[in-house]
């Protein structure tokens, strides 16, 4: 963190990202907020008109820093997948028919290379 001064003369902490680029700022920061208190730090607009104050700050963006990575997902064609039972969650696991499943929106996958005869089974008290 660090501060800067605004037009008021009031000394505020920012993110050192907006010490350094205060142009990607929309508005003035001021101690003018009252969320949970009086006097809080709080971007306040300038009057400028907010979606081209936006516009602009988007072509200081940085260009090309960021690649989309792209999965291929890869079914066997003996994969099995069930209609979801109600009681399972999104992204559950559970059993159906002998085989462990995640459900996967309105479906459970079986996955593959696994049963529940190779679960780990915990040991009883005697």
């Amino acid at each position: 963190m660090s501060e800067i001064t605004n037009s008021l003369e009031e000394v505020i902490s920012v993110n050192e990202y907006f010490v350094a680029h205060p142009e990607m700022m929309l508005g003035e920061m001021r101690l003018a907020g009252r969320m949970y208190q009086r006097g809080e730090q709080t971007l306040e607009g300038n009057g400028r008109d907010l979606t081209e104050q936006l516009k602009e700050a988007i072509t200081r963006l940085p260009v090309n820093v960021f690649n989309a990575r792209q999965f291929q997902t890869v079914t066997t064609a003996n994969e099995q997948s069930y209609p979801a039972p109600e009681e399972v969650k999104p992204n559950a696991y559970c059993i159906v028919q002998g085989n462990i499943c995640v459900r996967e929106g309105d479906s459970v996958r079986v996955l593959s290379d696994l049963n529940s005869q190779k679960a780990v089974s915990h040991p009883t008290k005697s």
